[in-house]
């Protein structure tokens, strides 16, 4: 399912962030500009960390900027941004940031399978590596359209 993504369209690589705020927005872009949410989302991803702490920052270096189907998603969506200089946000077992997935999900369920993907991806320090060393947006969609969700890339 992440190559469903993994699509140029979907990825911005080595952005220049000023906040974890504006990774938010820079992440959040990338589905607002593939029609995925309306801009709300956008904001209510952002009022999510503010309200909640960060617990979007779900491993080392990786935050999973969300929020609920009903504050805006059009469609199921997955969005990769890599900083250039990684973010804090706040987490102290898993901060600095380096990349941060926007995902809109239309309900409770249907988005668990490309999370499961993601996570056989990001305990992979190997193919984690590979991810940040990708340097513009046509090799990240080639790599990670080669992810088949079996914890190997191809």
């Amino acid at each position: 399912m992440i190559a469903e993504f993994a699509r140029e369209e979907f990825i911005k690589v080595n952005a220049e962030a000023t906040s974890w705020q504006d990774a938010i927005r820079q992440s959040g872009e990338l589905l607002l500009s593939n029609d995925c949410i309306e801009p709300r989302y956008i904001e209510r991803m952002i009022t999510m960390v503010e309200e909640e702490g960060p617990y979007m920052v779900i491993a080392p270096g990786v935050a999973l900027a969300h929020a609920r189907p009903d504050d805006g998603v059009k469609k199921i969506g997955l969005a990769f941004l890599t900083l250039k200089e990684p973010i804090e946000f706040g987490n102290p077992d898993n901060d600095p940031v380096r990349l941060v997935l926007a995902l809109s999900a239309v309900d409770n369920s249907s988005h668990l399978k490309v999370i499961g993907e993601m996570a056989e991806l990001l305990i992979d320090e190997a193919a984690m590596e590979k991810l940040y060393a990708c340097q513009d947006a046509s090799e990240m969609a080639e790599y990670l359209a080669g992810f088949e969700g079996s914890g190997e890339m191809v």
